[in-house]
């Protein structure tokens, strides 16, 4: 079976932007080592976007979280730092309209039906790093 790093949601708005923290900058370094060493095995590597349009402060994750962030096409939406360099073409993106606790359980469901791929967690890499059981993929792939 094929392995697969996810990076979910490791954009400007989760790290020094709306949503930042001090930490998450921290977590950059690790990312990108996983990345790299992903790539040198050869496994898939998909990204994922916490993705909101302009209606976002009307949406029911607007109205309990009113911050406006990730909206697509912003800079905020766009991939932190050396993450985003270390994108490449070929690699898979996916937007995740809407709430991410509603999306992450049936994104599960769907990826395991798109994708027959092994989630190889960040091992003491990204926030919530139990990557292989909250991957966020949306059928709406970029």
């Amino acid at each position: 079976m094929k392995k697969a790093l996810i990076v979910v949601d490791y954009q400007k708005d989760f790290v020094d932007g709306a949503l930042g923290f001090e930490k998450a900058v921290q977590l950059e370094q690790a990312i990108c080592r996983k990345i790299e060493q992903a790539r040198e095995q050869g496994e898939e590597i998909l990204f994922t976007f916490d993705t909101h349009g302009d209606d976002y402060l009307q949406t029911q994750e607007g109205r309990n979280l009113p911050i406006e962030h990730c909206k697509k096409g912003s800079d905020g939406w766009q991939l932190y730092g050396k993450v985003e360099q270390l994108r490449c073409p070929e690699d898979r993106c996916f937007d995740k309209p809407g709430a991410a606790v509603r999306c992450h359980r049936a994104v599960w469901r769907g990826f395991q039906y798109l994708c027959a791929f092994q989630c190889s967690a960040a091992q003491g890499g990204a926030a919530g790093s139990k990557v292989d059981r909250r991957c966020s993929l949306h059928s709406q792939q970029r």
